[in-house]
């Protein structure tokens, strides 16, 4: 298989044929390699190279680096069918992209990585410094105990008939209390963000100590979700007792005191996991929030009185750096520092997708419920990160 730096000379020597019918020759037979190797893009130093071979008039890159925003024409090669732009990134980044041909959005059928979203499936690639999660390597070490999943409903007396879904780990539990995981978007935690699976390897190799987890899905998501209070009450007052209640019978025993409970979100359940820690205190040990919509409602979580809830209470803040929420998470960091909270700020060179929590659901699990020796090796990895870009 031709490397990138190869692929790269390739191209060049191809822009640079004189004879229109031996560029005609070399556009198709490098087409035709990077159609069969799936390599596209080319990605070499911080540069990616897109390619796409077709008929039509126009062909674009667009992707999640601009909020999907602003394609990026992609030229054709004179005499050829064969069209290319080459658009600078973060040599440590993941992105994903769609190709627009003649105002249709397309994957891309020279890359066969492809990331499923909450609006479809869109096409993914990895520049050159990208380091993939610890999680990763270890699902590549084989197969581990599937814990269970198990479907159950309640009769909310504000929403009617809900369903929820209950994670238990496998292997026998019943020595030890089992801290509790609520995580919001429930059905596309476990459909796109596959946490129980992710939770099934972290706890089977030990790189986290074993817990359990609720995952609710919404009803109306932003009517709820911007409900904080209302909704709030359906999460701790019915869906977690409930959820409770089933793992008692079940004889799965749930740590009480101090309260091991961690509440979870993205986007817009980000920020309602962190107005429910401050709503909640007495129920919630923290939260996690990926990629938070703090820019709701002008930001006026900022704003809160109830802010000082958070003094004492651990808060896992992660967001990518390319078009997506880091300007406020960072600004919510030190706003809880300064307020005496244990807080926890990742960074990742990726955008605001189910992509980017699902690859670094690991790193908030260790910064919760990692050895001190895993934490202190995560705030490492990310200061060198941070201090690479």
């Amino acid at each position: 298989m031709a490397e990138s730096q190869d692929l790269w000379k390739l191209f060049e020597q191809l822009v640079q044929e004189p004879d229109p019918a031996v560029r005609r020759i070399k556009s198709e037979a490098f087409w035709q390699l990077v159609l069969h190797q799936k390599r596209n893009p080319i990605c070499v130093g911080n540069q990616a190279l897109f390619v796409h071979s077709t008929t039509a008039r126009t062909v674009a890159v667009v992707g999640e680096w601009s909020y999907w925003q602003q394609p990026v024409p992609m030229e054709r090669i004179e005499g050829t069918q064969l069209f290319y732009c080459i658009i600078p990134f973060p040599p440590h980044s993941r992105l994903q992209y769609k190709l627009i041909r003649d105002g249709e959005w397309i994957v891309d059928p020279a890359n066969a990585v492809l990331a499923p979203e909450g609006f479809g499936v869109n096409s993914e690639f990895q520049m050159p410094e990208y380091q993939p999660p610890k999680v990763w390597e270890l699902q590549q070490a084989g197969a581990v105990p599937s814990g269970q999943i198990q479907q159950e409903f309640i009769d909310s007396q504000d929403y009617g008939r809900r369903e929820f879904f209950l994670y238990t780990p496998a292997g026998d539990w019943h020595t030890t209390t089992l801290p509790v995981l609520i995580v919001h978007d429930g059905e596309e935690a476990l459909r796109l963000g596959q946490f129980h699976q992710l939770l099934d390897v972290l706890i089977a190799h030990r790189t986290i100590e074993p817990c359990v987890a609720v995952f609710i899905p919404p009803g109306f998501r932003n009517a709820e979700y911007t409900d904080p209070q209302r909704y709030s009450r359906f999460c701790f007052e019915e869906v977690l007792p409930a959820a409770e209640d089933r793992w008692r019978e079940q004889g799965v025993p749930i740590a009480q005191t101090p309260p091991r409970r961690m509440v979870m979100g993205a986007s817009l359940a980000g920020r309602l996991a962190t107005v429910q820690l401050l709503l909640y205190p007495q129920v919630l040990e923290g939260c996690i929030a990926q990629s938070p919509s703090y820019w709701w409602r002008q930001g006026d979580i900022f704003r809160m009185p109830i802010l000082r809830n958070v003094r004492g209470k651990k808060v896992v803040l992660q967001t990518g750096t390319i078009a997506d929420a880091q300007q406020l998470t960072r600004r919510m960091y030190e706003v809880l520092l300064g307020l005496s909270a244990e807080v926890i700020l990742l960074e990742y060179a990726q955008g605001h997708s189910w992509s980017n929590w699902r690859s670094n659901f690991g790193d908030a699990m260790i910064a919760w419920l990692g050895k001190p020796h895993q934490q202190q090796e995560l705030l490492a990895r990310q200061r060198r990160k941070v201090s690479g870009e």
